[in-house]
């Protein structure tokens, strides 16, 4: 299917409740964490695996509760670059190894100062020089785009981004960062006749729907034990199927997903993806 028809085959409307949900969800981050609190934020407030449960730390909020605007769920927690793990150590990125938790938030810190004014000035040429913030791109790019959404689109991962960019007729540039691959996005969007007049955030919606450059998930039976009536079937018997390029185990039993990489403690292990 090309974009023309997809578009023609999208309903708008559909996702008007996702779409004023994701946007509150934006603005509940800037309220709780104003850009002007940034450069003395404690790091009690940003990272996960600190305090209590319900206490709204800046990732957990970004990763846990505004899915809506956009994900960054799954994977491990070092997107988060500064995080403690369910141990009781402080995990950091790579360019933070051999500095103390309190120098390593300082720096990790002034980088997110740093970004958001340059993506402030426009300054987006600046960005690259962020040795940190490269380590934990999805989160940096969410972050950016949470306090200037004019000037990038809620996608964050680098391999979606890169698929769209293909799709909408660009070259994606290799190692390129996130951000550089969404404002290289958002331009090949701003260009496409075909999506004139969406926001942002339907954008993203339309791309996924119609164009999901996720794996499918990959769908377990289990097995009725003893022979199954009429299939010739014996326990502990599969059989497999490909459908839409995902192997699947088949029988006659009732199916059951398989345990998810669900969050069990928010220091070290994050939630499965979903747009």
């Amino acid at each position: 299917m090309d974009i023309h028809a997809a578009v023609a085959e999208f309903d708008r409307s559909a996702y008007s409740e996702r779409l004023a949900a994701g946007e509150s969800q934006r603005q509940q981050i800037v309220e709780l964490f104003p850009l002007d609190e940034w450069p003395s934020m404690p790091l009690e407030r940003y990272a996960l695996g600190v305090g209590q449960r319900s206490e709204m730390t800046y990732c957990r909020l970004l990763e846990f509760v505004a899915t809506e605007f956009g994900s960054i769920g799954g994977g491990s927690a070092r997107k988060h670059m500064l995080y403690r793990h369910k141990s009781g150590e402080w995990r950091l990125a790579p360019p933070l190894m051999g500095l103390g938790v309190d120098e390593a938030w300082q720096r990790l810190r002034s980088e997110f100062v740093a970004a958001f004014d340059a993506v402030e000035r426009q300054a987006f040429a600046e960005l690259d020089d962020l040795q940190v913030l490269t380590s934990g791109q999805t989160l940096a790019t969410k972050s950016m785009t949470t306090y200037y959404p004019q000037h990038f689109l809620p996608i964050y991962s680098s391999t979606h981004l890169r698929k769209f960019i293909a799709l909408l007729g660009g070259t994606p540039e290799r190692n390129a960062p996130a951000w550089r691959s969404n404002r290289q996005l958002r331009e090949l969007v701003r260009k496409e006749p075909a999506l004139e007049g969406m926001s942002s955030s339907e954008v993203m919606r339309f791309l996924y729907a119609s164009f999901d450059p996720r794996e499918q998930k990959r769908v377990v039976w289990k097995i009725a034990p003893g022979r199954a009536r009429g299939s010739g079937m014996s326990a502990g018997h599969t059989s497999t199927s490909e459908s839409a390029g995902t192997r699947s185990a088949i029988s006659l039993s009732t199916p059951v997903t398989p345990s998810s990489n669900m969050l069990s403690t928010p220091s070290c292990r994050t939630a499965p993806a979903a747009i």
